[in-house]
């Protein structure tokens, strides 16, 4: 082996025998990285371009045997061996282009000499090989393409370049070769990955295909095909249509293995998808529940950050708030509010308050140590965080056994503080944030032992926002007053502030509130 370059002179039938030695020592993972290390991978490139076909066909053999090690990839890029292999694609002879294709398909493993094949039109000659009539050919322009797909960097280039045609004809073959039609599938699922493909993959027709394909009765291909769909579900402009045509299930069954790298890869989908509201009920009765509450903890704040999302917009339906107070979700999400990021603190109280709307779960939700959370969530400077916070304290103050306890917990300054904000023309304002600590006064204020607290601190507030031009501001201030209202010991205070509601109010409404 170490005197392949001597061996030129040799004649075709004595070059022959040599690399079909060769080629079967290569066939043997103990022999390929010693056969590339003693100097073979240079004559065996140059003897690949050969005309003689055996001759071609032998040493292109050998060289995808070699590239099925990382280690040899790499010297075989080194050596320049890349663009004379996708020269070799061309040969007029089928079995010369097998094992050519093999090599480059093998080579594609490779990140480093990924930009090399593409460069070289590889990608191009690989794409032809799926539509060639021979299954050899087939199989390793699927393998190439799927190989090449893995990089995020050429995705669109193979996707422009019309890969994906052939491809789902290969996937969709019912009498085509099995393992071709895995790297067919895999392939469109390593396209997915890729944001600007989705459009295209959709028009394309690949949705019904892959959804198809989430059924079929091999486990490997059946797997393949919701990553495809969990990618595309990853578009919020896909998801209605993978919701309508069927697309949900596949991502679910991704949802139910025990797979925490398959949690990751499918949690981006389950927080697009449980936006729909199609989608809440099933998603939480059927696997999805699993990786959510899994994530909304993890290292990675915006892992974290979509599954507290996701979760947050499950607990929007009456129905899933019991299945997620069941798992440990209040305690899950209470964690959650730890988090350094603002922006999963913000899902986090966003869930807790739909969660609180159920007064038996407000009720859980404070004792676990929810409060004491959500005070610094409202001096956060994140409006979104401030707002979530101040309706998930809203919500857990409908539970009349909650109302002494919150006011205990110093919960009246700064809902107080922060809805005062908007009597101030001049500040930056949030309307949602500042009905939202409204009605936390409002519904504080039910319980009689709270009043001379709330008048003490909130009366100016709650007069100021009963003059409000946001209905919803004065709805809920007007409410907060009635309250302390009922209690005739406040009448004389509540009435004798500044006349508060005299000019403003019809007479009707001065009367209920009386």
């Amino acid at each position: 082996m170490c005197h392949l370059s001597l061996f030129s002179s040799l004649p075709p039938k004595h070059k022959t025998q040599v690399l079909a030695a060769i080629c079967n020592l290569s066939l043997s993972d103990e022999n390929k990285y010693e056969i590339a290390k003693c100097g073979a991978v240079q004559p065996l490139v140059r003897h690949a371009q050969s005309e003689d076909m055996e001759v071609s066909r032998q040493a292109c053999g050998a060289l995808a045997n070699l590239a099925e090690m990382n280690e040899n990839r790499v010297k075989i890029a080194e050596e320049g061996g890349v663009k004379p292999i996708i020269s070799v694609l061309r040969s007029p002879f089928v079995e010369v282009q097998r094992e050519a294709g093999r090599a480059l398909a093998n080579l594609a493993a490779s990140a480093a000499n990924q930009a090399i094949i593409i460069e070289g039109g590889g990608h191009q000659l690989l794409i032809s090989y799926l539509l060639s009539p021979d299954t050899a050919c087939q199989r390793v322009g699927a393998l190439g393409i799927g190989n090449l797909a893995t990089n995020p960097l050429h995705r669109v280039a193979v996707m422009e370049s019309g890969a994906l045609e052939p491809l789902m004809s290969l996937a969709r073959s019912e009498d085509i070769e099995l393992e071709i039609q895995r790297y067919s599938v895999l392939s469109i699922a390593n396209l997915s990955s890729s944001v600007d493909n989705h459009k295209a993959m959709v028009d394309e027709g690949a949705l019904p295909l892959l959804i198809s394909l989430s059924n079929a009765p091999d486990p490997e291909i059946r797997q393949y095909a919701a990553f495809a769909l969990v990618k595309l579900a990853h578009n919020a402009e896909i998801r209605k249509r993978i919701t309508e045509e069927g697309g949900l299930e596949p991502v679910l069954f991704l949802s139910r293995t025990d797979d925490t790298e398959i949690h990751r890869e499918v949690l981006p989908a389950l927080c697009t998808l449980s936006f729909a509201e199609p989608n809440k009920i099933e998603i939480c009765k059927h696997g999805g529940l699993t990786p959510l509450l899994a994530m909304a903890n993890d290292v990675n704040p915006d892992l974290a950050r979509q599954a507290c999302c996701g979760l947050a917009n499950l607990a929007e339906m009456m129905e899933n708030q019991n299945i997620i107070m069941r798992n440990g979700g209040g305690k899950i999400l209470i964690k959650a509010l730890d988090n350094p990021s603002v922006l999963v603190r913000r899902e986090a109280s966003r869930c807790l308050g739909n969660l609180a709307a159920n007064a038996n779960y407000a009720q859980e939700i404070l004792r676990r140590g929810a409060i004491e959370k959500l005070v610094p969530a409202l001096r956060s400077d994140d409006v979104g965080c401030e707002r979530m916070a101040a309706m998930a304290i809203a919500n857990i103050a409908t539970n009349v056994r909650n109302q002494a306890r919150m006011l205990k917990m110093g919960i009246l300054e700064p809902i107080e503080s922060l809805a005062r904000v908007g009597l101030d023309p001049k500040a930056k304002r949030d309307g949602e944030t500042e009905r939202y600590c409204l009605l936390a006064i409002a519904n504080i204020a039910v319980s009689s032992e709270n009043h001379k607290e709330i008048i003490n601190r909130c009366l100016d507030t709650l007069i100021g926002f009963s003059k409000s031009s946001d209905v919803r501001c004065r709805q809920f201030s007007m409410f907060a007053l009635g309250n302390l209202a009922s209690d005739p010991q406040n009448l004389d205070v509540v009435m004798q502030g500044k006349k508060f509601f005299v000019d403003h109010f019809a007479s009707p409404i001065i009367s209920d509130i009386i």
